[in-house]
């Protein structure tokens, strides 16, 4: 999940650094006279709402994979533990849709250790 907060902190870094080059050219445009009432652009509010909703989106997506990913990776080590348990002699069966099929232990135990490192 460390990539996932990566990608994170990097979409707060990055609109961090948008606003603030926003308020900085809105500091140059402005009159000395004008309030922050004369300001208000609709025009721009709503770019600035429309970008803020896709930014959520976005973070919102980004929270649920990790959590998918973390109940994923935590299903999977206790299966390797439970196949780890039993002894080599034990018959293992894998998951087909709403079937069990009869599987080969080295080929399951391979399949599990693929998947534990797309996880990571």
């Amino acid at each position: 999940h460390a990539a996932g907060d990566a990608d994170l902190i990097k979409l707060r870094d990055s609109c961090a650094e948008k606003l603030q080059g926003q308020q900085q050219r809105r500091a140059q445009r402005a009159p000395a006279g004008r309030g922050s009432a004369g300001e208000f652009n609709a025009d721009e509010a709503m770019a600035v709402q429309e970008k803020l909703t896709s930014l959520t989106e976005q973070s919102e997506h980004l929270k649920a994979t990790i959590v998918r990913k973390q109940r994923q990776r935590m299903r999977l080590q206790l299966t390797q533990q439970n196949v780890e348990a039993t002894p080599p002699e034990t018959k293992l069966y894998n998951t087909v849709g709403r079937c069990f099929l009869l599987g080969e232990r080295s080929v399951m135990e391979e399949s599990m250790k693929t998947t534990m490192a797309s996880i990571e």
